[in-house]
């Protein structure tokens, strides 16, 4: 009986050390998450935009599929 406690108990203390590791590694995530968002100006995209490089005054149109396969026949314009 006293071997299964002492067992039970290793097994206890391994899961106690393996979650403190994964707490500390979670903190640090968390500590570089919060200095990204804070060093990212307010309002600004989370990721790289690409602009439009036409200059020539054409209209853009962007192709409308469905979640289904189906395709929008007509493309709606853009009104601005």
């Amino acid at each position: 009986m006293e071997e299964i406690l002492m067992q039970c108990t290793a097994k206890n203390k391994a899961n106690l050390q393996s979650q403190a590791a994964t707490l500390r590694t979670l903190e640090t995530q968390l500590g570089q998450l919060a200095n990204a968002i804070t060093d990212r100006p307010q309002g600004a995209s989370p990721s790289n935009t690409e602009v439009n490089l036409r200059k020539d005054g054409k209209k853009h149109y962007n192709a409308i599929t469905l979640r289904s396969g189906k395709e929008l026949l007509k493309p709606i314009e853009k009104y601005t």
